[in-house]
């Protein structure tokens, strides 16, 4: 028996079978969410060295073709050596990656351990200085009771009592090894992948591109390749611009204590400058944890710092950042503070690190579709105010004249 199919309802039925599965798959993944998240998780964490290799190459690309371009053209002088120069110039860009982090470890590392054991050793010292300053300071103004030096009292054993978290750091030290041990394995096979990936990068493209014109049209392919070339500029930029900026906020500030001669200079100074890699948040955050350390130490000093970091902010946001990192494209400060909460509350610490430049491929994709759709509707995107043949239309009578134009 020969069966006649329907066209029209052959298409309803597969389209219903298709949305049905999808149904299905969704309700399955919400009802699983828990299996699902540590199944991807588990998948990731196999694939840790893979993409932590990609993040070093990305960050090694733009250094080695400017060394193998600059300074190991002499390689080929008489005849061609493409492996060889590419090879001396990612060597070459490692040892100095390698040889900077270990200036920071030896230099760097061992004063602020100094320092902060320096920090917590004198903790008790310092407070019952501030303790009796205060009290001093309120019988001067009669506003001195029993009850008052009580709470102060309070207060000052609360602050003592919160600095026994070494004892709990003591305490997951096996867990911590652990987490080195994971984390220096990951890194250095990240970083084998990444040797292979920077010296194999055309191929790697070349392969991506034929890809991506294979599963899309063309006229797709080429946008698409577009918005992934200015994500490049803008997440490069954004980064090497950052940690610029972070680190000439952080010499300023040791500079500045240097000179005036506040204690914890380089301890402060690296809090400043690390914290300062967070847009918007980066400052406060950095700013209060060395005032209050100040501040127990001698309030004169938290003072005369805090009025600094104000002023260093002020320079910094209005005039330096701005011209390092490039980042004009008309996002405001209410957007910025939108992608730190809402990346920061999804993804954490990473989140606020990398909120702003994917929120500014994010508008900047938005903002071209509207003027793409605005060009089309016949409205100059230029302009923030529609042209009144367009009001006439879309209202469907005519806009009577303004005082003005009369």
């Amino acid at each position: 028996m020969k069966v006649e199919w329907n066209k029209k309802y052959t298409t309803i039925a597969v389209y219903t079978v298709i949305v049905a599965t999808i149904v299905t798959m969704i309700v399955l993944f919400f009802l699983n969410i828990q299996f699902f998240g540590n199944a991807i998780g588990a998948f990731f964490k196999i694939l840790m060295p893979f993409i932590v290799g990609f993040c070093i190459a990305y960050l090694l690309v733009r250094p080695c073709r400017f060394a193998e371009k600059h300074w190991f053209a002499f390689v080929e002088r008489k005849r061609p050596h493409p492996r060889m120069r590419r090879s001396l110039a990612i060597l070459t860009i490692i040892l100095i990656a390698f040889a900077i982090f270990a200036l920071l470890i030896y230099f760097i590392i061992p004063q602020v351990v100094a320092s902060l054991t320096m920090l917590f050793n004198n903790i008790p010292m310092y407070l019952d200085q501030l303790q009796e300053s205060i009290v001093g300071l309120l019988r001067s103004w009669n506003l001195y009771t029993p009850e008052v030096g009580e709470q102060i009292a309070n207060l000052r054993n609360t602050v003592l009592n919160l600095t026994s978290f070494f004892d709990k750091l003591v305490d997951g030290l096996p867990g911590m090894i652990t987490s080195v041990g994971t984390g220096l394995f990951n890194f250095f096979v990240g970083l084998i992948v990444s040797i292979y990936v920077v010296f194999a990068r055309e191929k790697f493209k070349r392969q991506a591109k034929k890809l991506t014109y294979a599963l899309f049209t063309p006229g797709f392919a080429d946008r698409f390749l577009g918005v992934l070339r200015y994500s490049n500029n803008v997440f490069l930029g954004f980064i090497n611009g950052t940690l610029i900026d972070a680190a000439f906020v952080g010499i300023t500030t040791f500079i500045f204590m240097t000179v005036c001669q506040f204690p914890y200079a380089l301890l402060i100074a690296v809090i400043i400058g690390c914290t300062n890699i967070i847009p918007f948040f980066g400052p406060f955050l950095g700013a209060i944890p060395s005032a209050v350390i100040l501040l127990i130490v001698d309030p004169w000093y938290a003072l005369a710092f805090v009025v600094f970091i104000l002023i260093l902010q002020q320079i910094d946001g209005n005039i330096v950042m701005p011209k390092i990192v490039g980042l004009n494209i008309g996002m405001s400060a209410f957007w910025v503070l939108f992608a730190l909460i809402l990346f920061g509350g999804l993804f954490g610490f990473w989140g606020m690190l990398l909120g702003v430049p994917v929120f500014t491929i994010i508008y900047s994709l938005v903002k071209t579709c509207i003027n793409r759709s605005l060009e089309k509707k016949g409205v100059s995107p230029k302009k923030y105010r529609y042209p009144k043949d367009v009001i006439e239309k879309s209202a469907g009578r005519k806009r009577k004249k303004a005082p003005d134009e009369q």
